[in-house]
């Protein structure tokens, strides 16, 4: 499970920044974070989720483990890959492990498409800390509340 916490304020008052040092992805520039879990437990979805169309799903899917750690997983089976790809409504992008490694397999995917992996992310791995910077902007009414349906089980312990 997980905490849901809210951070707002006007735009440029320094909320993604907060948030970015507070899931390590940028150094505090003084003093320090913590009482938060150890990375990869912490993962951070900006509002623009960033994927390298040369990247292979299963790079994307395990990120930030190593790409020969996510190649290995793959070739393992990839069954709980395609499953989060599937939730995410992104079956189409995947239908077999030797799909999942392709290198490329994230090239031409759409804003929408891009956040939808970074939820199938979220879904497969099952972070102890998410950290989401309007992480929804491009994703449809339908599909957001089904990802936000999704945190709210998760948070209460029913996923």
């Amino acid at each position: 499970t997980f905490t849901l916490t809210l951070a707002r304020g006007p735009n440029g008052a320094g909320k993604t920044s907060l948030l970015r040092v507070l899931s390590g992805v940028w150094p505090a520039a003084e003093g320090a974070v913590v009482a938060l879990p150890a990375a990869p437990r912490v993962l951070f979805v900006p509002q623009r989720a960033y994927t390298p169309p040369q990247a292979s799903l299963a790079e994307l899917l395990l990120y930030p483990a190593p790409p020969s750690a996510a190649a290995a997983a793959a070739a393992g089976g990839g069954a709980r890959m395609l499953e989060a790809l599937g939730w995410a409504g992104l079956a189409h992008l995947a239908s077999t492990p030797a799909a999942l490694r392709a290198a490329g397999g994230c090239a031409g995917l759409s804003g929408g498409e891009q956040q939808r992996l970074a939820a199938a992310r979220l879904y497969l791995q099952r972070p102890s800390l998410v950290v989401l910077d309007e992480a929804s902007a491009n994703l449809e009414p339908a599909f957001e509340a089904k990802l936000f349906a999704w945190y709210a089980a998760s948070s209460s312990g029913k996923s």
